[in-house]
């Protein structure tokens, strides 16, 4: 149960404040209720917001007139446009900072397939703002990041082949360096006291989460602790002497308002990762390898993983990924692939070398092990906690209220088992077991849970007990055949 709030008046005026919450006394409380009402919660404006980047340096960030919210191609080294984050947290007026110290938090990254026209501007009504909001109910300081964006898509028309071009490539890298460069700011302004006023964090109890590319990129930020492993799923072409270190600088680049030598890995402390996956190389071509791709991380954080059985964007088990080749349509079309296959600023993709991907299109080039795949046969096996919720009808992402129906009369089929029939109790959903897992955590409890997989059924684990986990009429797969069976993957 929750502990009663404290009450006591200052100039007039009753104050709720929460006792201290610490690891000892964590278990005491059920997450799948709040702690805080969200009264209590500073849900930050979209002019509100802290700047993680720092001036002096080579910073750039591309722009497409392609994409659909691009209105020409530059290259910005404005960072005060891009490097920032905004936050959600229990105010001072319900929680004693001072006295207390600081709380866990969640540094949250967006997705939008590294597209313009992402944002960490969300929808705190029904969208996946109100996760951040009722995580932030359950006592996490949580952080909004924005990130560069821009990407070129390599489709080919009335066909199912598609490449990953080398915009693509320079937008995950770019990502990935941001995603870093804001962990080390978020910990280096706790540590100068930026925000002693309004919040504090534990530095020790830090958790990343993330929403397609978003999760793509924390995962990498978390499980990529190296430039070599960098290196080898951000391949260049065979014979080229230009890697994509040279072109955009190190991972750990100092743009940023943080200490880019900063080793923050231990303060990581588990994931929740909304389907996305992580990238092998080429070179791995079996589990044990890809286990051994990460078994020598000092630190491998606990995941808790989100996803839909008919998802083709991010695919829940290993889907292999084909660069762009240096050569027209291999198909027979008359496309031409060169100007995906190598940036040499025809583009104006703020580079000064030519990049250049694999030039073998019929070859693949790298794999991106999904949430089912990541969870089951790399962290299973290196021993590392998981937990994992599979959808058998949602595709990429929590379906739209009304989905595909103009007069709204199509059924929600993204609800994980629980019933509902929106988004806004499917985020309230996800966070209540996201805090869960986190509590159990810090608890140091999560492993011993021998319920982690839950298809299409309710789990209402709470505190740090497994006895209220519910897995009566979870399906074992997706693979029935009966229509209308919630086990079936077909939407109809």
């Amino acid at each position: 149960t929750i502990c009663c709030s404290l009450q006591f008046s200052r100039g007039g005026v009753t104050l709720n404040v929460q006792p201290c919450l610490s690891s000892a006394t964590l278990c005491n409380y059920n997450l799948n209720n709040p702690i805080f009402s969200e009264a209590q919660i500073h849900i930050p404006p979209s002019t509100e917001y802290t700047l993680y980047g720092k001036s002096g340096t080579t910073f750039k960030d591309v722009k497409y007139i392609e994409e659909d919210c691009g209105t020409f191609n530059s290259c910005d080294t404005n960072y005060n446009t891009i490097l920032k984050y905004n936050v959600y947290y229990p105010t001072s007026a319900s929680y004693n900072y001072a006295d207390c110290g600081g709380l866990p938090f969640i540094i949250f990254v967006h997705g939008g397939a590294y597209s313009d026209c992402s944002s960490f501007e969300i929808d705190n009504t029904n969208g996946i703002g109100t996760m951040l909001i009722e995580l932030a109910r359950r006592g996490f300081v949580v952080f909004n990041v924005n990130y560069r964006t821009g990407r070129l898509l390599d489709r080919i028309p009335f066909s199912t082949q598609e490449f990953t071009s080398v915009q693509e490539q320079l937008a995950g890298y770019r990502a990935g360096q941001d995603v870093r460069g804001a962990i080390r700011s978020i910990l280096k302004h706790q540590e100068n006291g930026t925000f002693d006023d309004l919040y504090r964090i534990d530095p020790d109890k830090m958790f990343l989460a993330g929403n397609s590319a978003g999760a793509v990129a924390v995962l990498g930020a978390a499980y990529y602790p190296t430039q070599s492993m960098i290196n080898q799923i951000f391949p260049k072409a065979s014979g080229s002497s230009i890697t994509m270190q040279q072109t955009l600088g190190n991972a750990d680049i100092d743009y940023y308002y943080g200490d880019y030598q900063k080793d923050y890995f231990p303060n990581i402390k588990g994931i929740l990762n909304l389907w996305g996956g992580v990238t092998l190389p080429r070179s791995v071509t079996s589990y044990s390898e890809a286990q051994a791709f990460f078994a020598s991380n000092t630190y491998k954080p606990p995941v808790i993983s989100f996803f839909g059985e008919n998802d083709n964007v991010v695919w829940p088990e290993i889907e292999p990924k084909f660069f762009s080749p240096n050569t027209d349509d291999p198909l027979g079309g008359s496309i031409s692939h060169l100007q995906y296959n190598t940036a040499n600023n025809t583009y104006n993709e703020c580079v000064d070398d030519n990049f250049q991907l694999n030039t073998v299109w019929s070859s693949w080039d790298v794999s991106r092990w999904g949430s089912y795949s990541f969870s089951k046969n790399i962290l299973g096996p290196l021993s590392v906690p998981w937990e994992r919720y599979q959808d058998c009808q949602m595709r990429h992402g929590l379906d739209d209220d009304d989905f595909d129906c103009p007069g709204g009369d199509c059924n929600f089929k993204s609800d994980f088992g629980t019933g509902y029939t929106d988004q806004k109790n499917v985020y309230l959903y996800i966070a209540q077991r996201a805090a869960n897992f986190f509590q159990m955590i810090l608890a140091g409890t999560v492993s011993s849970l021998s319920k982690k997989e839950f298809i299409e059924c309710k789990n209402n684990r709470n505190s740090c007990s497994t006895a209220n986990d519910y897995q009566n009429n979870c399906c074992t797969d997706c693979s029935s055949t009966t229509t209308g069976d919630k086990c079936n993957s077909n939407r109809n």
